[in-house]
């Protein structure tokens, strides 16, 4: 791909990002978000068949953007506890930011328990999300084994434990999408906490 053409493909990514921050999935056409970015369908259509297409390049943008936020947020840390603690809050602070950036799109799955986009788009994104998180979080823990602050006993079932924490994430995630009302007292600080101090309970020597 040339130079200019990432230039518009990540021009198309941008512009259907605000758009369906905006309106949501269903209200956003193919010709808004061609209007939007000041150009003709055919340059979409040119580097996406569809608007399924369009917005799995969107999440998985946002996906990206989360995993960088937490890769960061672990950098400033030495110990592995202090990694995991860092990874575990960012990555439920950035899921919080983006469901309200996407209010649009969590209303629409409130009202119709359902998008109307295929599901089957959404999964290459989820697992691609899901490789890189998990194996964040697989650094942390053999970290943690390496400088003998986690017990030897996770040692054989490390990649089982980081997918247990990415699946814990994800279903938080989904929970506060449905049913953020509900869910919003545990999500305080001093929540988060406890349920931080829990797992580090079970890791720890």
């Amino acid at each position: 791909m040339s130079i200019k053409e990432e230039i518009i493909q990540n021009e198309v990514i941008t512009t259907a990002q605000r758009l369906f921050q905006k309106y949501g999935y269903s209200k956003t056409t193919m010709e808004d978000i061609a209007k939007a970015m000041g150009r003709g369908k055919s340059t979409l259509y040119y580097y996406y068949k569809s608007k399924d297409e369009i917005f799995e390049a969107v999440i998985i943008k946002e996906a990206d953007e989360v995993v960088y936020a937490v890769l960061e947020a672990t950098k400033q840390k030495t110990t592995a506890e202090d990694k995991l603690k860092a990874y575990l809050t960012t990555s439920l602070e950035s899921i919080k930011v983006k469901l309200n950036l996407y209010e649009a799109i969590r209303k629409e799955l409130l009202d119709t328990n359902d998008l109307s986009f295929n599901q089957k788009n959404m999964r290459a994104p989820i697992m691609q999300y899901n490789t890189k998180e998990i194996q964040v979080v697989k650094d942390i823990l053999l970290l943690g084994l390496e400088n003998k602050e986690f017990t030897t006993s996770i040692s054989e079932n490390v990649d089982l434990i980081a997918y247990t924490v990415i699946t814990a994430i994800r279903s938080i995630a989904m929970d506060l999408a449905l049913n953020e009302e509900d869910l919003h007292p545990f999500f305080e600080i001093d929540k988060m906490n406890i349920m931080i101090a829990i797992l580090l309970r079970g890791l720890k020597r």
